[in-house]
């Protein structure tokens, strides 16, 4: 596919932005898991930012993105995101009321 103009203009509709809203949302277990994982395995911060920030870019914006530019990010469903060992952790994130 071939990557549209900086300049380009694409239809965002309401439903567009209330699709982006939820998907914000989407979030909320994901970044709570990160902060989990950081304190438990005293993470230093620079790398607990870099975890929450990759899991915006691919879970919320590349994934919402895909709509008007097919092709161009690396979307990925927030529960595709996570870290290698998540099942060793799984009890850790329920008693801060996270999920797996």
């Amino acid at each position: 596919m071939t990557k549209k103009p900086d300049d380009s203009l694409l239809p965002v509709t309401a439903g567009d932005i209330n699709k982006l809203k939820s998907m914000v949302d989407d979030l909320y277990n994901n970044v709570g898991k990160t902060l989990v994982h950081a304190e438990v395995n005293n993470d230093d911060i620079e790398s607990t930012v870099s975890n929450i920030l990759s899991d915006i870019k691919c879970c919320l914006v590349d994934r919402w993105t895909e709509k008007f530019l097919p092709g161009e990010g690396t979307p990925m469903e927030p529960s595709e995101s996570g870290f290698p060992d998540d099942d060793d952790w799984e009890e850790e994130y329920e008693k801060f009321g996270f999920s797996r």
